[in-house]
């Protein structure tokens, strides 16, 4: 019989808490920002590890009779259900974006880093047969050679890094300087409504966050 002490629950529901809500916040911030933010891998591996963990502890007490397992069973569904959000989620939201830009993501050495092997391999793919396809139904017919290639990086849809974007300060950056010769107090804990390309740097880091 499988037999969960208060510890084991107060400790599984801390490692959820920690990772879902790190790779939750990573979600908002790809959904937010203009630009194919850096693979959270090491969080994706984590949160699918305790996904695992959660699945099979869902089994377990499915397989248990007793009345008065029927509350943590619920909370153990209700956890499993919240992952498989949040990673569906947060795949969508780069998914979405790889296929918008995808001839500048690949383009761009500073942008294929971010893509995760498996990213990289649909994003090579998704832009093969989307070219073909173009090539096929409306190019061979209605340009001339010299306008067929849609692999110059001129014509890449670039993601627009003047985008206003909401973001919230992690940590006490202090005194930062804008384009226009202005500087502004950035303060832990504030929001601001900013350019991307002002905040980008804070997000890559992790010293801001998107919201």
């Amino acid at each position: 019989m499988l037999s969960l002490s208060q510890s084991q629950l107060d400790e599984s529901a801390s490692d959820s808490v920690d990772d879902v809500s790190h790779l939750t916040q990573q979600w908002i911030n790809e959904r937010n920002a203009p630009q194919l933010l850096r693979f959270e891998g090491g969080a994706v591996e984590r949160v699918l590890e305790l996904l695992q963990v959660q699945t099979d502890t869902l089994e377990d007490l499915n397989n248990l009779d007793e009345s008065n397992d029927e509350f943590i069973r619920s909370v153990y569904a209700l956890e499993v259900e919240r992952i498989k959000f949040v990673l569906r989620s947060y795949f969508r939201a780069r998914l979405s974006k790889i296929e918008l830009n995808s001839l500048a993501i690949l383009t761009y050495p500073e942008c294929r880093r971010n893509l995760s092997e498996n990213e990289l391999t649909y994003a090579e793919r998704f832009n093969e047969i989307t070219n073909e396809n173009y090539k096929k139904s409306v190019l061979d017919e209605a340009c001339p050679p010299s306008l067929q290639n849609l692999s110059d990086p001129e014509t890449a849809h670039n993601p627009n890094m003047n985008q206003a974007v909401f973001c919230r300060i992690k940590k006490d950056i202090g005194a930062h300087l804008l384009p226009n010769g202005d500087t502004i107090d950035l303060s832990k804990n504030k929001i601001y409504l900013l350019l991307y390309r002002i905040i980008r740097p804070f997000v890559e880091t992790g010293e801001a966050e998107l919201i």
